[in-house]
């Protein structure tokens, strides 16, 4: 089993408003790096999609790009066709207590 999993329309959608709102704050993917102590070369794999980015570091981004960090998913494809719950069977459920 590969590690590697594909990325989401999500997933790229959020790199694309990473870059944009670095272009818009006016800062380099160097400076970017050095605040989140990364390569710059990591920068732009987040910034193309070719790597994730984790909720820590998009909340460390939001604050240095001075964007809400649900700006970074305003223009997201919508999950209205994506299955949340699944059945819960019988046997998956929880025992109730008796108070």
């Amino acid at each position: 089993m590969s590690g590697a999993r594909s990325l989401t329309s999500i997933d790229r959608s959020v790199a694309e408003r990473l870059k944009t709102a670095r272009l818009e704050c006016g800062v380099t993917q160097e400076h970017t790096a050095r605040v989140l102590g990364v390569s710059f070369q990591q920068v732009q794999k987040y910034e193309s999609g070719a790597n994730r980015i984790s909720a820590g570091r998009l909340l460390q981004l939001s604050h240095l790009y001075q964007k809400p960090l649900d700006w970074f998913f305003d223009d997201t494809p919508t999950l209205a066709k994506t299955p949340i719950r699944r059945r819960v069977r019988s046997q998956d459920r929880m025992p109730t207590r008796a108070l």
